[in-house]
């Protein structure tokens, strides 16, 4: 029989190897993989807002002039008047 205190409760063992300390390192070494990974989905999100936003600035970009009619109404009668801009007698 073996005692093994390593970073844990003391532990009594069979064999040549702690239980404990191989749960431990399992454990460790899935922890750093799951760390790994998620540092690597951030960053697929920050290269995936970047894009999206490289994107809606070229569509700005090609955003089509409003026709001259429509300017003119715009001009005449802004959006947000409802009456001509003549006074009613």
């Amino acid at each position: 029989m073996n005692l093994c205190s390593d970073n844990h409760s003391e532990v009594c063992y069979e064999g040549n190897q702690c239980p404990a300390c191989e749960e431990m390192e399992i454990r460790d070494t899935t922890i750093e993989e799951k760390q790994s990974e998620i540092d690597d989905l951030k960053s697929q999100v920050d290269d995936l807002e970047d894009k999206v936003s490289e994107l809606e600035e070229e569509l700005e970009e090609h955003k089509p002039e409003p026709e001259v009619d429509d300017r003119i109404k715009e001009d005449v009668f802004p959006p947000d008047e409802t009456e001509p801009p003549y006074k009613k007698y």
